[in-house]
């Protein structure tokens, strides 16, 4: 009987490749065109980088957690079975500026821990600050302070932002006590009821009949003499006291 020979006829294993996110969830990239959908062994099989809105594309792994495995193509022989690769991604920050009112440099003071940077898909919220002898009116994208004021950056935001404060100047009620039970033996006409921080108030001398006016005075014991209410000398109510000497 004569001899046989058998020859092998090999069909190559060809592997399927799932694309994910990090942990399993469904992919939310943009897969490059030139993708592959399956992996032959023996080839080494190319892999594009994805892309995504507002994330920085970290890299495939073959670990779900994205920790170790990190693969920029995948090696001819090193794999036999169907291929899970998961996507890493980081969400891009963006810089926030904070600036007074046309664009001069911000005057108020921010607390500590200020958001400096704007993450993608999350919310920011920006900080109040504060200025001695001014109330903060907002922020605005707009450097003269026209148009909505802002509170928060919204999630879905992709560029640097510069905000602008507006700031009021805080008012305060002046009260006078004349030391006359009678108010109205005492002429305060044309006396300012307000001083408006920043601001140089000048006070009215009052008349009192058969008395000579010798001052206002910041306290009843009569030890600090104004002639005049200074810009940044009072950030709260103002109580004067007026000084006589009888005629």
């Amino acid at each position: 009987m004569a001899a046989v020979t058998v020859y092998a006829l090999w069909q190559v294993n060809t592997y399927t490749v799932t694309y994910l996110d990090m942990n399993g969830e469904e992919f939310s990239g943009e897969l490059n065109e030139n993708t592959l959908f399956t992996h032959t062994y023996g080839v080494a099989t190319k892999l594009y980088n994805p892309t995504k809105v507002g994330y920085t594309f970290g890299g495939w792994y073959t670990s779900a957690d994205c920790t170790t495995g990190k693969v920029t193509a995948l090696a001819a022989t090193t794999y036999t079975d169907d291929i899970t690769l998961y996507a890493k991604w980081t969400a891009n920050k963006y810089a926030i500026a904070y600036k007074d009112y046309n664009a001069k440099a911000l005057s108020g003071k921010l607390s500590a821990g200020y958001p400096t940077y704007h993450y993608y898909d999350t919310e920011t919220v920006l900080p109040v600050p504060v200025k001695t002898g001014y109330n903060f009116m907002g922020w605005y994208e707009d450097k003269l302070c026209e148009g909505e004021c802002v509170t928060v950056i919204d999630a879905k935001n992709t560029v640097a932002k510069t905000f602008y404060a507006k700031w009021e100047a805080q008012t305060y009620t002046i009260t006078y006590i004349t030391g006359e039970d009678d108010a109205a033996a005492v002429s305060l006409e044309d006396a300012p009821a307000t001083h408006t921080y920043n601001t140089k108030t000048v006070l009215v001398n009052p008349v009192r009949e058969g008395y000579t006016f010798l001052g206002w005075y910041t306290t009843d014991t009569f030890k600090t003499k104004v002639t005049y209410l200074s810009k940044t000398g009072y950030t709260a109510d103002i109580t004067l006291y007026a000084k006589w000497k009888q005629q």
